[in-house]
């Protein structure tokens, strides 16, 4: 497929490979040997369930494939007087909590936006690769991102005096980071949008700008909700 030792003809080869090679939770070598056993193809027994698929880890029992079933089955939970297939709970469904908005006013209000901010949320890139601790070693991985960019909504970026390409520096109550501006519609006014810890490098983490204040709820840092101020560099 371009490079030499990726010499497979096509996807459903990688798949097969991969399959005695799979483990833990992912398991599904039982699905490519049954396949290679009655001359198939894997990801064509895979197709023929659907959208449903199998419920991996699979073993292999008796010639035919095994799943294990979901922990969350009605069905199993039926089958088996309720041991398998349910929750610990009383009624073996699963609890949610549901939360009052009154309870995160005050840390809402907190976190947000003072005059000249925006809100500054992060996200990750399909360019790169978690931080890029193991990116930034990688030459063509860098080309692909030189630098950390920043998605600014253009009423935004015009109050900042900011246009595309621009290098900007977002500052906040506690820390800043710098990125390359990218002015775009697909963010609200008033929210701007950077990749979350370019590079690994404290200049330009989008997290510097993240409350170092936990959620008095559940204890969490606000990771991907921070707000700063553009300024162009």
């Amino acid at each position: 497929m371009g490079y030499d030792g990726f010499d497979w003809a096509d996807g459903d080869e990688i798949f097969e490979e991969a399959g005695p090679k799979s483990g833990g939770t992912q398991a599904y070598g039982a699905l490519v040997e049954l396949a290679q056993q009655q001359g198939r193809s894997a990801r064509e027994m895979l197709a023929e369930r659907g959208t449903t698929g199998y419920q991996c880890p699979l073993r292999l029992e008796d010639g035919a494939v095994e799943e294990t079933p979901r922990f969350h089955d009605a069905e199993v939970a039926q089958a088996t007087g309720g041991e398998r297939g349910t929750f610990k709970t009383e009624t073996g469904k699963a609890v949610f909590a549901l939360g009052d908005w009154n309870d995160v006013v005050d840390r809402h209000e907190s976190l947000a936006p003072r005059d000249g901010e925006v809100w500054v949320i992060n996200r990750r890139d399909s360019r790169t690769w978690s931080g890029m601790i193991e990116d930034r070693r990688i030459g063509f991985r860098i080309e692909q991102m030189p630098e950390n960019v920043i998605e600014i909504d253009p009423a935004d970026a015009q109050e900042s005096g900011v246009v595309d390409g621009d290098r900007v520096r977002i500052v906040g109550s506690r820390g800043a980071f710098t990125a390359v501006a990218e002015i775009t519609d697909r963010l609200q006014p008033g929210v701007a949008c950077a990749y979350f810890n370019y590079l690994g490098q404290v200049e330009t983490a989008a997290n510097n700008v993240v409350s170092e204040t936990t959620d008095p709820i559940n204890g969490m840092f606000s990771f991907k909700l921070g707000r700063g101020r553009i300024e162009k560099v």
